[in-house]
């Protein structure tokens, strides 16, 4: 199965902005992550709480 193009092959531009905001979105993706993971952590070793217990046993 052949999966259309979304742009032309002359359209460089529209090319070019697609490319930098996938680009710039799976930083953001991976940064949110991150902090998500931290944020986890911080409550089990910091605030010594049980959230990280609550995740994990569910």
């Amino acid at each position: 199965m052949r999966v259309p193009a979304i742009t032309s092959a002359g359209d460089r531009m529209l090319h070019d902005l697609f490319e930098q905001s996938h680009f710039i979105l799976s930083y953001l993706l991976a940064a949110l992550v991150v902090v998500h993971i931290v944020g986890a952590l911080r409550h089990h070793f910091v605030k010594r709480n049980n959230v990280m217990r609550r995740m994990l046993r569910e």
